[in-house]
Formats: structure tokens, sequence, C-alpha cells
């Protein structure tokens, strides 16, 4: 999968949060990051599932 960078504004106290270095921790940042998309139905949540890492 390729991969590409956003830019977030985010509070600086959050900053050592969203800058995770784990896979899975990375993984699951960017799942919670789609979920508004999931709930307002943007994007389906069977559609996130086809995403491959």
């Amino acid at each position: 999968m390729k991969l590409t960078n956003v830019e977030l504004r985010i509070p600086e106290q959050m900053k050592q949060y969203i800058q995770v270095k784990d896979t899975e921790k990375e993984l699951l940042r960017n799942a919670l990051l789609l979920y508004p998309s999931i709930k307002d139905y943007t994007i389906s949540s069977h559609m996130v599932k086809r995403l491959k890492y």
C-alpha cells in the first residue's frame, strides 16, 4: 500500500500521543481517524476492511 503524509493541527500537549513508532498503534490511530467518515456514512465499514497495510 502506498502511504502519504498528512498534516494535523492538534494541541501541543497531544503531540506525544499522536507520534507513534509502534506499527500496531499506528494502524489503530489511522483507523480511528476514519471513524467520523464511517459514522456519517461517507465511507462504509466494508470499504475500510478492504484497506490493506
